[in-house]
């Protein structure tokens, strides 16, 4: 699974992998992230993004076609936009055009 960690949950670094995965593939996370998290969360956060290279961001929207299908990239990057204030509902989603074509 591509964002899953690759060190056991109960190991220390295990939330701060897993946040680095997410920003490489559908980051860079909004300002507006600040709003959810304790200060401990962000600063762990702020870590992880601040130490992530650009070379190292794999933007999922840009996958390949021979990858994911453009529609399919686009309607997964509804599903895991990071602001859940900007994140579609799942009424939304589920009469989005993608289901159209199943």
């Amino acid at each position: 699974h591509p964002l899953k960690p690759d060190v056991p949950p109960t190991h220390r670094e295990y939330t701060a992998k897993l946040i680095q995965k997410h920003h490489r593939l559908f980051g860079p996370f909004p300002e507006s992230y600040g709003d959810f998290g304790r200060q401990d969360q962000m600063s762990l956060l702020y870590h992880v993004v601040g130490k992530t290279p650009l070379t190292a961001m794999r933007p999922f929207l840009k996958s390949s076609p021979a990858k994911v299908r453009p529609g399919d990239s686009e309607f997964l990057c509804k599903v895991m936009t990071l602001d859940p204030r900007d994140r579609p509902d799942a009424r939304t989603l589920l009469e989005d055009k993608w289901f159209d074509q199943y």
